[in-house]
């Protein structure tokens, strides 16, 4: 039987596409979604599919109907048009260093504005997003689309320095400033990001953005539900299965309990980390595949300044403020740890209208579990050296 071919190390839709590797069609909420709203914003955790969410947005408003052969979309749409995309991405975004943040800003929007033959005459990030806006919508004759992944990629790396993290989002926001007075030239915003807006973006910027976040049909548009496994990833479960000597039924509960069980609305869909799914399917080996790509270095820190114990993550209720609550110096851990995928919901009451949440399975036990560790050897160290001065 031929090898089938999982996206491990790529989240292009061209490049899954064209390399046939395994796709789980996620195109008719992707139709939905352009069909409902002009600006949207996705929060989900990282390695959660955002990006590739990002590259098949990029695909279908640039017209490429081919790439859609045999998908939802196919169906769906039947007036394909070519809009200008601009495409800003900050998901591999490491530094916690603000030259180095303007200077990717800085490269980023040149290479739009060589796209778009865009002469650079403007110094400040915004005259220059504006510039290519008008000059898409000049050269293409329709009205211009923007896709930004990974908003707060940058933020994250210096949530525990005020200063810092002030410092950068006021830089991501002067490049978001046109955005409202665009709205005549754009036919879509799509931004994403592991965290809730800032409240210096959201009143300064996109006070009129949809966040779908919490929207119950849009649940699965990032991740793998549990239908999506039975059915689209049904052969990889049943290789899985035979090459470690397990019943189809044994390796689906398996897979659950080790990757699933995220719920993000109080519908509670089930959602599969689909970077640990399709990993696994790949290798034919379970293993804690996010904590290994995500290592949680401010996960101890943060339970440190916030005295949160292991046994603290589950069992914590809340209402459903808590969970769009921005993210701005940690002000309460809760919402921070659902937001980064480290609490999901476990149970809702529509008579209070307030929510349960836990741990969602076993990686991310393990991940909590590992973080527990490093805060408990941080904190000896810590006190070794009080004692030692």
């Amino acid at each position: 039987m031929e090898t089938r071919r999982y996206p491990v190390d790529t989240q292009t839709f061209s490049k899954v596409i064209e390399g046939n590797y395994v796709y789980v069609d996620k195109t008719a909420l992707v139709y939905k979604m352009v069909k409902s709203f002009n600006y949207v914003f996705l929060s989900r955790p990282r390695r959660f599919g955002k990006s590739l969410l990002c590259s098949t947005l990029k695909e279908y408003f640039e017209g490429n109907k081919e790439m859609f052969a045999g998908l939802q979309m196919a169906e769906l749409e039947k007036d394909w048009v070519k809009y200008p995309v601009i495409h800003l991405d900050f998901s591999d975004f490491k530094s916690d260093n603000i030259d180095d943040l303007k200077d990717v800003v800085n490269n980023s929007l040149r290479i739009i504005e060589e796209k778009y033959s865009v002469e650079q005459k403007a110094s400040s990030f915004s005259a220059r997003l504006q510039n290519i806006v008008f000059k898409a919508n000049e050269s293409y004759g329709q009205k211009a689309v923007i896709i930004i992944d990974e908003y707060d990629a940058p933020m994250l790396n210096t949530i525990d320095n005020d200063k810092l993290y002030n410092q950068i989002c006021a830089t991501i926001a002067s490049l978001l400033a046109p955005l409202k007075q665009l709205d005549p030239y754009l036919r879509f915003v799509f931004i994403t990001g592991t965290t809730t807006f800032p409240q210096m973006l959201f009143s300064l910027v996109l006070n009129n953005i949809c966040n779908i976040s919490l929207k119950p049909e849009y649940e699965t548009i990032c991740g793998i539900s549990e239908n999506e496994l039975y059915t689209q990833l049904k052969d990889g479960i049943q290789d899985f299965a035979d090459k470690n000597n397990l019943t189809f039924e044994q390796t689906l509960q398996m897979f659950k309990d080790k990757y699933g069980s995220y719920h993000f609305t109080r519908q509670m869909q089930d959602v599969f980390n689909p970077f640990s799914v399709i990993s696994a399917l790949s290798s034919k080996i379970l293993n804690d595949y996010w904590l290994n790509s995500e290592t949680p270095s401010l996960l101890p820190n943060l339970m440190n300044k916030f005295d949160f114990e292991m046994e603290d993550f589950e069992n914590i209720e809340c209402s459903e403020s808590c969970f769009n609550q921005p993210v701005e110096q940690v002000a309460d851990l809760v919402p921070f740890l659902f937001q980064i995928g480290y609490l999901t919901i476990k149970d809702y009451n529509k008579d209070y209208n307030t929510y349960i949440l836990g741990y969602p399975n076993e990686e991310v036990r393990t991940a909590i579990n590992f973080s527990s560790k490093d805060r408990n050897i941080e904190s000896y160290e810590a006190e070794e050296e009080r004692l030692n001065k």
